[in-house]
């Protein structure tokens, strides 16, 4: 596997953690367990020390006068030697060796060579080891004194050298081990840089397939979301691409038509007039497309400006104000329930007209004449709650399931419009935390649209 920049990063960082770490583990071992180990030792040493003292008079006093035939003597500094790995022997005041515990002549201790370290007395020969000295006297039968001389091996180093091979070796074993550990993470993550450059070269459905339940698996679910939303909009950008290409053709064909006919006729002003009118209403309508096409790009761009709170009531009754006089010819009878209490909502007024305004043109446009328009408005979950219900041909599930799409018109292909309406209408509702529903009933069509409250509501 390639070593990436990542990992000599999180290597070399918890490489640095790691030494620090056992520096401090090594410092504090050799404060407290190698403090607290000579502590116990030089007590040791010294209860022993006196001991060692009393067995070795008792047995020069009960013994020959010639102490280098005292073969008790001889057999208790031998065992003491072999208990403690030391060498030990007694030397008379002029220097000669009395008795030894071992093989051979004792080592030439010099003064120079003598350092004490705390309270303990190290013989540090140049080039030689190093180790514990101890000289204490005994009193011998004539009176006078002998000097027992101990030479024990330093044991400091069979606990600090040990212990800080031990703590190497669990570095180097978690050294090894993090490149486990670093896998688990750099896998995930090449998925995720994978996914995005195959995204990036065309395939807008490629996703990264991590079943993580960690952060990085959250990443992936976040980035996959991600994907999805920019693909539908993708795909809904290329078929509003389409549909307004479609939609663009059919007024300049008949433009183009106008025109003709108009040349045809310029010796006639009454038909002259007549197809220019008809050409000024063709362009008329393709502004007005183009004009709704622009306020639904704006609404995927822009993010919403300043809020204010406004009268959900206000807006309701500026919109059936405006739509009177439609309703008045088509002879459509209009219900309106208000809500117990006023309902006050956080938004942009213009836009919030707009998307009511989108709703009203919708249910006057589709209701027969004759028909029926009800407005329901009241409190749900803490939103309010607006309900446009029209009388119109029954509609089936997965037409109304898609009439918040642009350019789709259910049922009556033939209706005058643009069927961008009510997509702009769902548009502006989420900008604003809302939710815009449609439901089929038996007589018609039923809006639902819900909007959060605003803070003095």
């Amino acid at each position: 596997m390639r070593t990436g920049k990542l990992y000599l990063k999180f290597f070399l960082s918890f490489l640095a953690i790691l030494v620090a770490t056992e520096l401090m583990i090594f410092a504090l071992f050799h404060e407290v367990v190698i403090d607290d180990f000579f502590q116990v030792l030089q007590k040791t040493i010294e209860a022993n020390k006196t001991t060692l003292t009393e067995l070795m008079e008792n047995r020069i006093q009960s013994g020959p006068a010639d102490i280098t035939k005292n073969e008790p003597l001889k057999q208790l500094i031998e065992k003491t030697g072999r208990i403690y790995d030391a060498r030990i022997w007694i030397a008379s005041p002029d220097g000669r060796v009395l008795l030894k515990s071992f093989d051979g002549m004792p080592p030439a201790i010099a003064e120079a060579d003598i350092v004490d370290h705390n309270g303990f007395l190290h013989h540090e020969p140049p080039g030689g080891p190093v180790s514990f000295f101890l000289a204490f006297p005994v009193r011998l039968q004539d009176g006078g004194t002998a000097t027992v001389s101990v030479l024990m091996a330093e044991k400091q180093h069979q606990l600090t050298i040990p212990f800080a091979l031990g703590l190497s070796g669990i570095g180097i074993i978690i050294a090894l081990l993090i490149l486990l550990i670093y896998r688990s993470i750099s896998e995930p993550l090449r998925e995720l840089r994978h996914t995005a450059l195959e995204i990036a070269g065309g395939d807008l459905s490629h996703r990264a397939e991590i079943a993580s339940r960690d952060e990085i698996g959250e990443l992936a679910g976040a980035f996959n979301h991600m994907a999805g939303i920019i693909e539908d909009m993708i795909k809904t950008n290329r078929e509003l691409t389409a549909n307004i290409s479609h939609e663009l053709r059919s007024p300049l064909a008949r433009i183009r038509i106008a025109e003709e006919l108009l040349q045809e006729n310029l010796g006639d002003p009454a038909k002259a007039e007549y197809y220019l009118a008809s050409i000024r209403e063709e362009i008329g309508e393709m502004d007005g497309l183009i004009g709704q096409f622009l306020t639904l790009s704006k609404l995927d761009i822009l993010e919403p400006a300043s809020r204010e709170e406004i009268g959900l009531e206000d807006l309701v009754s500026h919109i059936l104000e405006h739509y009177a006089p439609s309703l008045e010819h088509k002879g459509i009878r209009m219900t309106l329930r208000p809500a117990p209490e006023r309902l006050m909502v956080d938004g942009r007024p213009d836009e919030i007209l707009t998307a009511l305004g989108n709703i009203m043109d919708n249910a006057v446009k589709y209701t027969p004449e004759g028909g029926e328009i009800a407005i329901d408005m009241g409190k749900a979950e803490g939103q309010a709650r607006l309900t446009v219900r029209n009388t119109c041909p029954a509609m089936n599930a997965a037409d109304v399931g898609r009439i918040f799409e642009p350019f789709f018109r259910a049922g009556n292909a033939s209706a005058k419009g643009t069927g961008l309406g009510l997509a702009i209408t769902k548009k502006i509702v989420e900008r604003h935390k809302g939710a815009l529903k449609a439901f089929p009933w038996e007589q018609g069509l039923s809006i639902e649209l819900t909007l959060p409250l605003g803070k003095s509501a």
